[in-house]
């Protein structure tokens, strides 16, 4: 809001809205598919000042959301608040996601991806709750602070698995290895949780390897598992949601140096995000200290160190083993 001059009646007040539609257009192809949705939703509550709950019955929004969200002819099934930059992802609410959601149709998203948003504690899920459309969601927003959002985020996903037509296909959950192995009620609803999961996976006819279209239901046997206690989802690509069976999943693939293709699985699994991600979607390092560590680490990720004697890579844990007096670390050929 700022003041500007008025010959008649002295100082009035504009507002970014007063601008016409063309301008705000034009503003929005300049930022991120996601900034964008936070730009469109912000002017929209800002001009009609009202709840967020209430935004989708405007029927006067039609019209500005459709033009402005428009840009690019964008689809606004895919929702990823990861590209967002890590300071402003941080500072958003739970109120703010829940009116991107109410703004751009909860019921029609597809894909919703809140890593790096530190900050909410899941009632921003609301919206998605029961939904048959949702196939992705990554929640690997609870960081080490935040591991509070966890029980509202499985509320809402206990109402999406239960329903029968349920298009759900890859959960992302953070790093809940402390939760799960103490004995409170958060690692019994956890564990609750993922046997619910498992037991989605097992009814579902057709689940076939994106490879050699093997039944992975079938080819598993009795004991499958489409996600460890540990929240971790197996035979799945973060990125593509491609299934894998498992011997598909561990073919190495041709060696690609200069794609950092060497000696990688179809499918690998990042230690430091913890993400399965297959060959075609994600350039994995694999550290190369020793034959008995087998850690990938994605190329997003890039937490692999260098051999201080050579161009070998080396993990973290690895590094940490490894490391003298003087930050150094080698690998087995260069001790």
């Amino acid at each position: 809001m700022m003041e500007v001059e008025d010959c008649n009646n002295g100082n009035s007040s504009i507002s970014l809205f007063d601008l016409p539609i063309e301008s705000l257009t034009n503003i929005a192809s300049y930022l991120r598919k996601s900034s964008r949705a936070l730009f469109t939703v912000a002017l929209a509550y800002d001009h009609n000042n009202v709840q967020v709950r209430d935004l989708c019955g405007i029927r006067s929004l039609h019209s500005w959301r459709k033009q402005l969200s428009a840009v690019g002819g964008e689809r606004w099934d895919i929702l990823d608040f990861g590209d967002l930059e890590r300071d402003l992802a941080r500072r958003l609410c739970d109120s703010d996601i829940e009116a991107v959601l109410l703004f751009f149709d909860a019921v029609h998203i597809r894909k919703l991806r809140l890593s790096n948003c530190t900050n909410i504690k899941g009632s921003c899920l609301e919206p998605l709750r029961g939904s048959l459309m949702l196939e992705q969601i990554d929640l690997s927003f609870a960081g080490d602070n935040n591991i509070g959002a966890l029980p509202a985020s499985l509320y809402i996903l206990n109402s999406i698995v239960e329903r029968e037509c349920s298009s759900l296909r890859h959960i992302q959950f953070p790093d809940i290895r402390e939760i799960v192995l103490d004995r409170t009620e958060s690692s019994s609803e956890i564990k609750h949780f993922i046997t619910k999961y498992n037991q989605m996976w097992k009814k579902r006819d057709n689940v076939s390897c994106s490879k050699c279209n093997t039944d992975i239901n079938i080819s598993g046997g009795n004991n499958i598992r489409w996600m460890n206690i540990f929240g971790i989802q197996f035979y799945t690509c973060a990125a593509c949601t491609r299934f894998f069976c498992d011997e598909c999943a561990s073919e190495v693939v041709e060696d690609k140096p200069e794609l950092g293709r060497v000696d990688m699985q179809m499918l690998a699994f990042c230690a430091h995000c913890q993400k399965n991600y297959c060959a075609d979607c994600k350039r994995m390092n694999r550290c190369q200290v020793g034959i008995e560590c087998d850690q990938y680490i994605c190329c997003d990720c890039n937490y692999l160190r260098e051999c201080s004697g050579c161009t070998f890579k080396m993990c973290g844990d690895c590094f940490n083993e490894r490391r003298c007096d003087k930050n150094k670390a080698y690998c087995d050929f260069c001790e």
